[in-house]
């Protein structure tokens, strides 16, 4: 994590999902979560992607989706009027990670700096590997 982070998780009856997420002083906030595959939570790439589209406000931009194997990758950024988002799904078997990086505008060019630092130190790895 590029800043000071904690560490939680949410559990219910039906699932468990981990998380990290740190807010910097500039009100840049990073996260990562973790939701097995099989959790009523699970978002579909297809539906993140047109939910963040509709809404009033909202820009989409450089939409990359990368399916490879068993991984389906979906990486966007979403501009709105004051905060935006770099975003970043990745959905195997297993699990849907969902990597963040929320941030004013007035910081766009902070991330800049470390957005695929960030998105690039993620790493999946097969049970026994």
């Amino acid at each position: 994590m590029p800043i000071p982070f904690n560490d939680f998780t949410v559990r219910s009856t039906e699932e468990v999902t981990h998380a990290i997420g740190g807010k910097s002083s500039e009100g840049i906030r990073v996260s990562a979560v973790e939701m097995p595959a099989s959790a009523k939570s699970a978002p579909s790439l297809d539906k993140m992607l047109a939910n963040f589209s509709s809404k009033p406000g909202n820009k989409v931009t450089d939409v990359q989706r990368a399916p490879k194997g068993d991984v389906d990758t979906l990486s966007f950024s979403v501009s709105g009027a004051q905060t935006s988002a770099h975003i970043r799904y990745i959905k195997t078997k297993t699990a849907t990670y969902v990597l963040t990086i929320e941030f004013p505008n007035a910081h766009r060019n902070d991330v800049a700096g470390i957005q695929e630092e960030f998105f690039g130190s993620f790493k999946t790895k097969a049970i026994g590997q």
